[in-house]
């Protein structure tokens, strides 16, 4: 089957708790004690080491994952193919589906509420919705564009569809494609990449400055207008996922790094997946958990000239090479709340 995982050393549980409702009367050092666990000026949000490791070494392309119920769901291309595995370790296999109607599959979400899947077809600019449990596959919507990237809002569950153009917009869709809302971004986000929508009824959205080479996260408010943006240059970043607290993380790809941000856009912390190229994340709230898809290119893929790589670059290319497959992982990492200092 190609599977193999990686159990890592479980993480403490997490000794803040919501206070309880007092009774009678605190002592000084007590109510401190209680304003540090609830005040949100000294909380912070940081990710734990990893959980888990789901490695896949049977496919090839992998391009999308989401979660739902108890399974973790892997989409690749050549050929259309859904994976599904348990999402608690040892993450069995427990089925394949062909997904013979998409030709090109691009990207994946999943709507917890309407139990189904959504996925892009690259090729048709075609959006299918798979039911879950019976993965029937039926046309949804049509007339999308690149980058042929989802997103689902919470708690009314839209779908969330970037398009370039110009401009280019953020178009909402509820579960019977009926449109919702289209905002039109500024120019000054030139190639929008991925969106996600915020608790406040904003949306974070990475894409390329305009006039620059630089890539940047924008906070972009429902009348279509930026708020503010992250300082630092990315390199080309793929998806977004945001919490429930209004972190965001940022799969910064071509530096094989997560980046977490506050709510302002202020970089917290970097997070170094185990393996290349993270591509896809989904962040459960109810569980604390992050969900991230990376996989590793062959070596034609990477653009990259053979005596330019490093030592570990050419042990993947190697790698690659011998199967003819490419390698690729879902990590699994724990998101906590700590008191600062």
């Amino acid at each position: 089957m190609g599977l193999c995982c990686s159990k890592q050393k479980k993480t403490p549980k997490n000794d803040i708790e919501a206070p309880e409702a007092s009774v009678g009367l605190l002592n000084e050092k007590d109510a401190k004690k209680k304003v540090d666990e609830v005040d949100p000026e000294h909380v912070t949000f940081e990710p734990f080491e990893q959980r888990g490791v789901l490695h896949i070494e049977d496919k090839t392309s992998l391009v999308g994952m989401a979660i739902l119920g108890p399974n973790i769901y892997v989409l690749s291309m050549n050929p259309s193919t859904l994976s599904i595995y348990k999402k608690e370790e040892p993450f069995e296999k427990i089925d394949e589906v062909n997904l013979k109607e998409i030709n090109t599959p691009w990207d994946m979400v999943a709507s917890p509420k309407f139990q189904c899947l959504y996925v892009t077809d690259g090729s048709t600019n075609n959006i299918f919705k798979i039911a879950i449990p019976s993965n029937e596959v039926k046309s949804w919507l049509g007339d999308i564009s690149y980058p042929h990237t989802l997103s689902i809002t919470d708690p009314d569950e839209h779908v969330l569809v970037v398009k370039n153009g110009k401009p280019s917009t953020l178009e909402l869709y509820d579960h019977e494609a009926q449109p919702v809302n289209r905002i039109e971004l500024p120019d000054k986000i030139e190639y929008p990449k991925h969106a996600v929508r915020t608790s406040a009824g904003n949306f974070f959205i990475s894409g390329k400055t305009k006039g620059e080479e630089s890539w940047r996260v924008f906070e972009v408010s429902a009348e279509g207008k930026i708020q503010r943006e992250t300082t630092e240059s990315l390199a080309e970043c793929y998806h977004l996922a945001t919490t429930a607290e209004g972190t965001v993380t940022v799969a910064d790809c071509w530096k094989n790094r997560i980046l977490v941000f506050g709510p302002e856009l202020k970089q917290s912390h970097e997070l170094k997946v185990e393996t290349q190229w993270p591509r896809r994340m989904q962040y459960l709230n109810s569980e604390k958990l992050m969900y991230v898809l990376t996989g590793e290119k062959p070596k034609e893929e990477t653009g990259i000239k053979n005596e330019e790589k490093s030592d570990g670059e050419k042990a993947i290319a190697e790698k690659v090479e011998d199967r003819g497959k490419a390698i690729g992982a879902v990590c699994v990492y724990g998101i906590r709340e700590t008191a600062k200092p």
